[in-house]
This record gives structure tokens, sequence and C-alpha cells, in this order.
């Protein structure tokens, strides 16, 4: 599995991009299944990465800030797997993803180095993987995640062509968060949007040095090939840079790439909602695993081998401070503090109009959709283990503009 943090949908050649960003996952879409409907169940990579392996929705976890870890009653992906003689390892590449939020659990190994840095290297973590991989004859879970795409963009360096604000600045974090979208020139907004770019290339580049590496190895065909992001990014379109302070659940953040290819998975487009939540029990079963009984995602495994879709139902994202949004193929409620809009997104993808007092009946059906799922998901939470943070790894994040 390839988990490609703060990417896009709309970079994806897959999915309609026409600058070449991303040969390596276009080539794997078009030889595996492309979702087209797939939502992040939050905006932000810690509780994002908990519900990944655990198939529970965030408010189910409880990891809902840094304060908090994956308790050990939660039984994860990997832990299931290795009581099927599975190997298994990860191999991350930013401190949100550190092992001590109770991430590594049931992996034999869980690389989360960085050398000190905020983010690391795919190209290093890969390195690493490969090694972990050549290493055994055991059918194994590799968990490969990049934060190439994530902030600061332009790594390590100013943007090029670029005026003030943004001459000689580093695009990192905290100088993100206090960026005002609406006091720059289109040109600088461009610029920052190039240096995004740069690092989904990265991603791709380091997904094509994946596939090589399978293909000469002789297991590509044999391989179920996840690669998804966890959450998206926002790039100024609502008036801020600041996707995890803002509470932000817009397309660009939740709206999310998801592609699977491997052995009986069928070639095609998926135009199906389906969560994210929704993959670890899905994984289980393609590899003929049985599911923990407590995980909260639904298994979609029928539809990756041409059966019925499971019934249409919404999905949720949340922020953890009482923001929501349910959405379907066409549909997408929104609520905050400030109040509810909806969005017809088959006609309106961008969000600008909101249509609620148009369409009473859709605002009530989906509010009480959400109702109805947060009173399920919550009903035996098993309460998110309090967490007292590594001194060095909080300074860290605080010195990253994380915290």
């Amino acid at each position: 599995m390839v988990a490609l943090t703060a990417q896009r949908r709309d970079r994806v050649g897959a999915y309609g991009h026409t600058g070449g960003l991303t040969p390596a996952l276009d080539a794997l879409a078009a030889s595996g299944a492309r979702f087209d409907e797939a939502a992040a169940p939050i905006h932000w990579t810690l509780p994002a990465q908990a519900s990944l392996l655990s198939g529970l929705y965030p408010e189910g976890h409880g990891v809902l800030s840094r304060d908090r870890a994956l308790p050990e009653a939660v039984t994860t992906l990997p832990e299931i797997l290795r009581l099927y003689d599975y190997r298994t390892a990860a191999f991350t590449g930013g401190l949100d993803a550190s092992g001590s939020f109770g991430l590594s659990q049931g992996f034999e190994v869980y690389d989360d180095q960085t050398d000190g840095a905020p983010i690391g290297a795919l190209s290093e973590s890969l390195e690493r993987a490969l090694t972990w991989l050549d290493g055994g004859e055991a059918p194994a879970l590799l968990w490969l995640q990049s934060y190439e795409a994530h902030d600061p963009y332009c790594r390590g360096r100013p943007p090029a062509q670029a005026g003030a604000p943004l001459a000689e600045r580093e695009l990192g974090r905290a100088f993100l968060k206090a960026l005002d979208p609406g006091t720059m020139s289109a040109a600088d907004k461009a610029a920052v949007e190039r240096c995004y770019d740069e690092g989904v290339r990265r991603n791709d580049e380091g997904l094509s040095a994946l596939v090589e590496a399978l293909r000469a190895r002789g297991t590509l065909d044999r391989t179920l090939l996840v690669v998804l992001a966890e959450h998206g990014e926002t790039l100024g379109e609502w008036g801020s840079y600041d996707r995890f302070g803002g509470g932000d659940l817009h397309e660009a953040v939740i709206h999310v790439p998801l592609v699977i290819r491997g052995p009986g998975v069928q070639v095609g487009g998926v135009d199906a909602p389906i969560s994210l939540v929704d993959l670890a029990p899905t994984l289980l079963e393609l590899v003929s695993v049985p599911a923990h009984w407590e995980m909260q995602g639904r298994s979609f495994a029928p539809l990756l081998r041409g059966g019925e879709a499971p019934e249409a139902a919404p999905t949720f994202s949340v922020t953890g401070d009482g923001r929501w949004a349910a959405r379907t193929s066409r549909w997408k409620l929104s609520v905050t503090p400030e109040g509810r809009t909806l969005h017809d997104l088959s006609a309106d993808p961008g969000e600008a109009r909101d249509r609620s007092s148009e369409n009473p009946d859709v605002v009530l059906a989906l509010s009480r959709a959400y109702a109805e799922w947060h009173r399920r998901v919550t009903a035996s939470q098993p309460g998110a283990a309090p967490l007292v943070i590594d001194p060095a790894l909080r300074k860290a994040l605080e010195d990253a503009g994380y915290w």
C-alpha cells in the first residue's frame, strides 16, 4: 500500500489532469480499478492513518489530536495479517506518522526515520522498504508513505519567479498558515502551485521506481498494489493555505484518488461512493482473511471482482471539532459553526453555490443519515489512549508549524 500524503486528486492524469504529472499512477489506474468517489474520513494525517489501519472512523477510534494514541485494544490490519503468517512492515516519511501515536501496532518493522527533519525523502524510505521486502519469502504487507507533495513545497528553497510576499521564503507550514491568498498576485499563486506540483512529480517518480522494482523481481502481477491519498490539500481556493487549522473539508481535501491493481481486480472506473475506512476490510476479504468484527468500514471487494455494489450510502468526513460533511455522488452537505451548506457536486464541483434552501429534503435526509452514522460509530468507542508526547517530537512538530 502506498499513501501519498496531501496528494490532490485533480493533479492526477487518470482523474482528468492534463499536465503529465503522474504517468506512473496513470498507468496503474489504466491496468486496475480507479475509484471515482473515494472520500477521506478526515482532513489530516494522524487520524486518517489510524482509520486506514483500524477500519474505524476517526470518531470511532478517538485519535483526534496529537495527545492521543491508537489504543492497544484496537485490532489493526497488520495485527490480523500477522495471525495468518504475513510479514508486515511500514516505512513512513513524516513526524505525523510516528510510531509513538500507536500506529506501529502489528508491524514487525515500523520505520519512521526522518533524520530529525519533519519530513523524509520517499527515495530513502523506498530503498529501505525494498531491502526489507527482499528479506523473506512469506506473503507481506508493505506500507509505504510519501510526504513529497506535503509542505514545505519547493523543498528547501523559495519558489522561483515569485514576488513579495514569497520572495526568498520557504513555503513551509508556519509561513503558509499566515499567507493570505486575497493579497497575492495571480503569478504568485501560480508559483505556489508549481512548487506543489514538484512534489506531485516526486511522488510519481517514487511510485514508478516501486513498480519497476516489483517488475524486476517478477512479483508485480501477483502483488495487490493500492495507491491512495489519505487526504488532499488546499491551495488557497477558499481564502487560506491552512488545511489543518481551517478544518477544511472541501473537495480538494476529502475527495481523494484511490487506485487498486492486482490479481482478480477488474479493470475500469468505479463510481460507487466509498470511504477509505472501507479499505482495511476490503483488503482482508481480497486475500481471504476475515475482518475483525469491530471494524466499522464495509468491504467493497465485490466491486473489484465485477460484482454488485453494496447498498448506496453517504460517506462522512469529520474534523473532530464538530465540523462534518456528508457526501453522495451528487450531493454534499457541509456543517460548520457558521452554518450549513449544500452543494450539487455534479453541477458545482467547486462548491461555489449553496443549494440548501432549494433542497430542504436533501438537507434533512443527509442530516438524519449523519446522526444515525454518528450514533453508530461512537457507540462502542474504545477510547483513545492519552499520550504524553516525547518533548523532542513535540518541538520538531512545533518548529515545523504543526502545533
